[in-house]
């Protein structure tokens, strides 16, 4: 859509909040990088391009990638059924932060789509 335009964008929101994915997926258990990357991660993209599909219908990257996010979610249960579980409470707060940082980030990501900064 963009035709292979360079986009020079930095902001120091959007770059922190997307480094602490970063931080905590090289840094955390087996549980916990599942939990980041398959139910909170690809669940907000299968979210996003589901709803982006909507607003840009002729784009077959968005109903491609909200079928396949939509997939690799449900592996991330698959992944967690091997894993005997030892603290299920810590494992709902790590969800609970990824959530909160994923809304975080596509929130500011929306915002900044509009034109509408922090600054």
């Amino acid at each position: 859509m963009r035709h292979n335009m360079p986009v020079a964008f930095w902001e120091p929101i959007l770059d922190a909040t997307s480094s602490w994915f970063y931080q905590k997926v090289l840094s955390g258990t087996p549980e916990e990088r599942t939990i980041l990357m398959h139910c909170v991660l690809e669940s907000a993209s299968c979210i996003f391009h589901t709803q982006a599909q909507s607003m840009f219908p002729e784009t077959n990257h968005f109903s491609l990638h909200s079928e396949l996010d939509q997939e690799h979610s449900k592996e991330g249960f698959e992944v967690l059924r091997k894993y005997p579980v030892h603290d299920v409470e810590h494992l709902r707060e790590i969800l609970w932060e990824g959530w909160r940082m994923a809304e975080y980030l596509t929130g500011s990501m929306a915002r900044y789509a509009k034109g509408k900064s922090h600054r």
